[in-house]
C-alpha cells in the first residue's frame, strides 16, 4: 500500500524506521491513529516490530512479512486475520492459539443482504461479518459514499457502476480487491487504487477519468475498460505486461506507441478515436480481436504478421487495400462496411472466414469469394453487387442484400445447400 507523505500512518511508519521498535505504540498514539482500525490492510512489510507492544492492534489483511512479529513483547487482543506473515511468525502465532485465517463458518447472524443494506444506509458491517464479505454488487443502487467499505479486508469483487460514487479513497486499503467496476459514475481520480496490486479487472468506462498514472504499478491488471472517458495518454500502461484486454474506444487517444510492448494483449478496441497509425501493434502476435471502427486508419500493413487475428472490425475507416490481410488464415470475421474497399482478391485464400460485411462499399465482384465455402453470413447491401453465382460453393449462407432482389443473379440451388436471402429496405 502507498501513503501520501502527509498521511498520519505514513508519518508514523517513517518515524518507526528511525526510532527503536519499542516506541511503536507511543508513535501510534502521538499520530492519533486507532490501533483497532487504522492498520487494517496496511503494508508494514519490513517495519521493525520486535520488542513492540502490539496489544489491541487489528492487523487484518496487513502485510507483516519481515517485521519480526514473533519478538513483540505484548500481544493481548492482537488480530491477524488474513495477515501476510513470515512462516516463523505464523508458527509462533498458531502456537499461541491465535489464527491468521478466518473461522470456517460465518457467525449465525451473518447476512450478506443485511450487510448490503447497512452499507447503503452508511453503516459499516460488524467486524465479525467482514471476513465473509468477498463480493458486493451495487449496480444502479442509491449509493454515493464508499466509507462503510473501508474495513472489508476480504473484499475481492466490487461493482458500483451507475451510482453516485465520486471518491474511491475508502478503497485504498482493500488489498485483496481483484475486480472493480466504477463505470457510469462521477469518479475522476484513480489515485486511491495505486496500491491495489492484486487488481486484475478494472472498468472506469463513462466516468470523468482522464489520468491513468495511478495504474502504473498494477502489474497484475489483465482487463481495462476506459471507453467514453477523457483519457488521451496511454503511457502509464506501457509497463502493464499482464494486460490482455483493453478498450479505449470513444476517448481522446491518438497514439498507440505505449502499447507496443504489451505482447500479451489479445483484445483491443480503439474505435471512434483519433488513431491513424497501427505500427505499434505490429509485434502484438497474440492479438485475436481488433476493433478500429470510425478511425482514420488507412494502412493495414502493420497487421500483416498478426497470424492470430480472428476478428477484425474496421467499418468506416479509410482502408482501401486489403493485401496485408492475405496471409491471415485465422480470420473468421471481417467487417469492411463503409470503407473505400473495392477489390476482394486478397481474401481469396482466407478459408476460415465465416462472416463478412461489405455493406456500403464499392465492391461489385464476388469472384474472389468463390472458394470460401465456410461463409455463413454475408452482407452486400448498398453495394453494386448483382451477381451472387460465385457463392455457389457455400453450404449454409445467409446473404443480406438490397430490397430489389430481382436484380440479382442467384447461385444455382444444389442438393443439401441452404442459401437464405434477406432483403433490406
Amino acid at each position: 500500500m502507498s501513503f501520501a507523505p502527509d498521511d498520519p500512518l505514513w508519518a508514523t511508519l517513517a518515524a518507526i524506521e528511525a526510532e527503536p521498535s519499542g516506541q511503536f505504540r507511543d508513535l501510534v498514539a502521538a499520530a492519533r491513529l486507532d490501533p483497532a482500525t487504522d492498520f487494517r490492510g496496511a503494508d508494514l512489510s519490513g517495519w521493525p516490530l520486535a520488542g513492540a507492544d502490539l496489544s489491541g492492534f487489528d492487523f487484518t489483511a496487513t502485510d507483516l512479512r519481515g517485521t519480526g512479529l514473533r519478538h513483540a513483547v505484548r500481544w493481548e487482543g492482537l488480530v491477524l486475520a488474513e495477515a501476510d506473515l513470515d512462516p516463523a511468525d505464523r508458527v509462533w502465532w498458531e502456537r499461541l492459539g491465535g489464527r491468521s485465517d478466518p473461522p470456517s463458518q460465518p457467525p449465525p447472524d451473518f447476512s450478506l443482504e443485511a450487510a448490503h443494506e447497512m452499507i447503503l444506509a452508511g453503516q459499516a458491517p460488524p467486524p465479525e461479518w467482514r471476513p465473509w464479505i468477498t463480493s458486493l454488487n451495487f449496480f444502479r443502487a442509491d449509493l454515493s459514499d464508499l466509507t462503510p467499505l473501508a474495513g472489508l479486508s476480504r473484499l475481492k469483487n466490487l461493482i458500483v457502476g451507475s451510482t453516485s460514487v465520486r471518491d474511491l479513497t475508502p478503497l485504498a486499503g482493500l488489498s485483496r480487491l481483484t475486480s472493480l467496476d466504477v463505470s457510469r459514475t462521477s469518479v475522476r481520480d484513480l489515485t486511491p487504487l495505486a496500491g491495489l496490486s492484486r487488481l486484475t479487472s478494472l472498468d472506469v468506462s463513462r466516468t470523468s477519468v482522464r489520468d491513468l498514472t495511478p495504474l502504473v504499478g498494477l502489474s497484475g491488471l489483465a482487463s481495462l475498460d476506459v471507453n467514453y472517458t477523457s483519457v488521451s495518454d496511454l503511457t502509464p500502461l506501457a509497463g502493464l505486461s499482464g494486460l490482455t484486454s483493453l478498450d479505449v474506444s470513444c476517448t481522446s487517444v491518438r497514439g498507440l506507441t505505449p502499447l507496443a510492448g504489451l505482447v500479451g494483449l489479445t483484445r483491443l478496441d480503439v474505435s471512434r478515436t483519433s488513431v491513424s497509425d497501427l505500427t505499434p501493434l505490429a509485434g502484438l502476435s497474440g492479438l485475436t480481436n481488433l476493433d478500429m471502427n470510425y478511425t482514420s486508419v488507412s494502412d493495414l500493413t502493420p497487421l500483416a504478421g498478426l497470424s492470430g487475428l480472428t476478428n477484425l472490425d474496421m467499418n468506416y475507416t479509410l482502408v482501401s487495400d486489403l493485401t496485408p490481410l492475405a496471409g491471415l488464415s485465422g480470420l473468421t470475421r471481417l467487417d469492411l462496411s463503409g470503407t473505400p474497399v473495392n477489390d476482394l482478391a486478397p481474401l481469396a485464400d482466407l478459408s476460415g472466414l465465416t462472416r463478412l460485411d461489405l455493406s456500403r462499399t464499392s465492391v461489385h465482384d464476388l469472384t474472389p469469394l468463390a472458394g470460401l465455402s465456410g461463409l455463413t453470413r454475408l452482407d452486400v447491401s448498398r453495394t453494386p453487387v448483382r451477381d451472387l453465382t460465385p457463392l455457389s460453393s457455400a453450404c449454409r449462407l445467409t446473404i443480406f442484400m438490397d430490397n430489389d432482389v430481382i436484380k440479382y443473379k442467384l447461385p444455382p440451388n444444389k442438393s443439401g445447400q441452404m442459401i437464405e436471402l434477406i432483403p433490406l429496405s
